[in-house]
Formats: C-alpha cells, structure tokens, sequence
C-alpha cells in the first residue's frame, strides 16, 4: 500500500521537528444533486499528525488548518483538473489511532503527535464552514477568521467541490479526487506531503462517486498522470514529473508527455500544478528552436465559480511562438492584476500543442505571477528536438557564422535555446556540445 511507505520514516524515529498533518486516507464521497450544469460531491477523510508535537485546532480562530478537495481527468494521454470546491474549516479533533503510530493525545483543541482525525463525506460538505479559496495563502497558511463566507448556505453546488457533469461522464476516462491541507502551524520542510489522491469512479447515471483503490498518501494529484497513465495502477514511463519552489515560497510541479500521433507528428502535453505556492504562475515558455513551429494549441484552466473566488478574471492565456519558444502568457503580473487568471494554489492548467519534431529533454520556462525580481524559474520537460538539425540555428538550411552568431547571442542572453546539454544550466559543456555537433555538420 502506497500510504504505508510514506510513514515509515515516523516509525524510524525520524519524525519531522513540529506538527506534521498527512491525509493518509481519502474515504467515502457523496453527492449532493445537481443545479444547472453541474454536480456537487464531498468526500471524507483520515489525517495524521506525524510530527512530533501536537496540531492546534481551535474553530473560532485562524489557529486550525483548512482542507479542500479538488477532481481531475485523466483521458487521451492529457491530465486536466475538472473541478474544485472552497475550502473546509477544521474544528476540534478526535484522537484516534488509525494510523498505527501510537498516538499521544494532545490537550484539548489539539490533534496529539502520531494521532489521527477523522472528517466525515456529510461533515466535509457542510457548506456554513466552507470558505473562499483567494483569503488562503496557502505557503504560510494565513486566513482571515471569520472568513467572508462563513455559515452561508445556498443551492446544491454553493461552495462544495463540483464539476462539469459533462466532464465526468466519460467511461474511457480515470477521474481523481485531490484532499489537499493547509496550516499555519507545519515548518516549511513539512508542507511538502500535504496533498493525497484516490482515484474515483462515477455511477452512470446518478455519477454517484466511488472511491476505488488506494490512497496515494503525500503526493499530489498530477503524479497520476504517471502513476496510472497507462490505466488504473498502470504508470506511463513516458510522463516526466518535475517539482520546485517558487523563491521563498511554495512548490509547483510540471507534468509533460509527447503522443506520437501518427505520420511524423507528436502532440506535446503539459500539466502545471500549484500545490501551495502563494506567488502563482503566470506563463509557460517551451524552447522550439529558432524559427520553428508549433501548432495546434490547446489551454484549459479551472472556472472559479462561487461569490468571492469569482472575481478572478477567468479569460485564457495567449499562445504564441516568438524569438524561440511556443508559449503560453497571462500577460499579466500580480501589480498589474491581482485578480488575474494565474495559476494559483491547489490548481491545476493544461496545455498542449503539436510538432513534426520528436521529443528530448529540455528546461521550460515558468513565470511567477507575483514575481519578487527573481524571474521566471526553469524545470525539465518532454520538448520538441529543434529539429531537423539543432545546430542550424536559424533553421535556413545551411550551416555558417550566422548560426554560431545566433547561438552566441542566445548564450549571452541565457536564452534555454541555446541549453544544449539540456540541463538548464549555460557553461562550456554547452559550447562544446554546440561547436561538436556543428563540426559533425547535419546528416
């Protein structure tokens, strides 16, 4: 069982310093009915203190984590998130030991080290102790108490995790239920394991869900891209799963897979998931090549539906190919639009385009939303070769000091183009993969 390996380090002693929350089970799920396109669930769930000192969880204060639960669809090779819900308030916990560790109860209003609690499907969609998303920051686990929403109720999706029912009624496809949770009280070195996935089916019909297998304790929800790519419990070798932190901030993950469709085309995927991260992204930047192309794009985000998360502005990003790269931009910064369409915590966006270039390993480019001067961050991806011959730089089909000159330049400006050991690092191994390959001439 996957959960099981992730709490054999508590077991060894070697216990994060601090409270430490793990949902080291996602249980039941429930529906609550539809209300014009949509379908609302909730699902419950078993956590675990597996620090060494005790969570605080106090209802009429900021001092308690909150929790939310999001849906994803794995279909046709693509991963793409479908639906999301505010987030739950936790209140007083019990005390048990299901996680097998021996728990040591905490005083009253605190969740013991090594003890567990457990949130009901009928509790966890409660709509009076639901709040907005946008008053979390999910890095330091700030929020407002009482928050704008609080002991508000409404129709049968207000506020609950819900999706599309279009979106959640094809049999080809594997769907996924995210928990995610967020403290203020977990050091930064423990918010890493705070999201678990389940896969999920749906009843034909009702689309009552049902929670089938295990839970995968501690890993985010784009891992199943990878984990069942190939079918339930059946990994896609050919997803490449990357993770960083944003500067000072939380951890984003980048999912990528190229799809031979046939005839000398590959359609290129990727997935960028925000676990936690406050600062959000703002582009997605894939080096091509010098006047290469890329066709076919594709974008999908989240709908922010309910009062308050609505006034995120949900217009799409722009693709373009320019200068080298197939990108996709909000055009935006957080200065310039704080209610822009950024990929913010516990979200998910999808992209993809088509290329007759087969894929190798690459860094992208990924911009930071409420960027602190660093700039954009780079991680490793599946990307189209700069095909046919990568050392031609500007693709004229004749190899010259114009494309030593190109390459210079690109080098100069610490342009990914010009990475051509594709380890996102600009040294001498890249002049000399550059000027060998150019020696070789093109085949």
């Amino acid at each position: 069982m996957r959960t099981m390996i992730l709490m054999v380090p508590l077991l060894a002693g070697t216990a994060l310093a601090g409270p430490d929350l793990l949902c080291s089970d996602i249980t039941n799920g429930q529906t609550y009915g539809v209300f014009g396109d949509y379908q609302s669930y909730s699902f419950g769930d078993v956590t675990c203190n597996v620090g060494d000192s005790s969570f605080t969880y106090v209802d009429s204060t900021p001092d308690h984590p909150v929790f939310t639960s999001s849906l994803y669809r794995l279909r046709d090779g693509r991963f793409e998130q479908i639906g999301l819900g505010f987030v739950g308030h936790t209140f007083f916990p019990l005390q048990g030991n299901a996680c097998d560790f021996g728990c040591s109860p905490g005083a009253p209003g605190m969740l013991g080290s090594g003890c567990s609690d457990t949130i009901g499907a009928g509790l966890a969609g409660g709509q009076a102790n639901l709040g907005p998303r946008i008053e979390v920051d999910a890095w330091s686990g700030a929020f407002p108490y009482p928050f704008s929403t609080i002991n508000q109720t409404g129709n049968p999706v207000y506020k609950r995790l819900k999706a599309r029912i279009a979106d959640l009624s094809d049999t080809t496809a594997l769907y996924f239920v995210e928990r995610q949770y967020v403290s203020n009280e977990e050091l930064p070195e423990a918010r890493g394991n705070n999201s678990s996935y389940r896969q999920v089916s749906f009843t034909p019909a009702t689309n009552s869900p049902q929670v089938q297998g295990n839970t995968y304790g501690g890993e985010p929800a784009i891992f199943a891209w990878r984990d069942h790519g190939l079918g339930a419990d059946t990994p896609d070798p050919s997803v490449m799963i990357s993770s960083t932190n944003l500067p000072a901030d939380g951890i984003v993950h980048i999912g990528s897979r190229a799809t031979s469709l046939g005839g000398g085309v590959w359609r290129y995927d990727y997935a960028i998931q925000n676990q936690n991260a406050s600062r959000g992204v703002n582009a997605l930047r894939i080096p091509i090549g010098f006047n290469r192309s890329a066709n076919e794009p594709y974008f999908h985000d989240i709908e922010y539906i309910d009062e308050v998360d609505n006034q995120i502005d949900g217009t799409d990003w722009d693709f373009s190919v320019v200068s080298g790269y197939a990108m996709w931009e909000l055009g935006a910064d957080f200065d310039q639009d704080p209610l822009a369409n950024a990929i913010r915590w516990g979200t998910t966006y999808t992209f993809s385009f088509t290329s007759n270039q087969p894929p190798v390993e690459k860094h992208a480019e990924i911009g930071v939303f409420d960027d602190d001067g660093s700039g954009p961050v780079t991680m490793s991806v599946v990307a189209p070769l700069a095909g046919p011959c990568r050392v031609d730089m500007n693709a004229d089909g004749a190899l010259n000091f114009f494309d030593i000159s190109t390459w210079i330049n690109a080098y100069n400006s610490q342009d990914l183009n010009a990475d051509f050991t594709g380890d996102g690092v600009f040294d001498f191994f890249d002049a000399s993969a550059y000027l060998n390959e150019f020696i070789q001439g093109c085949m």
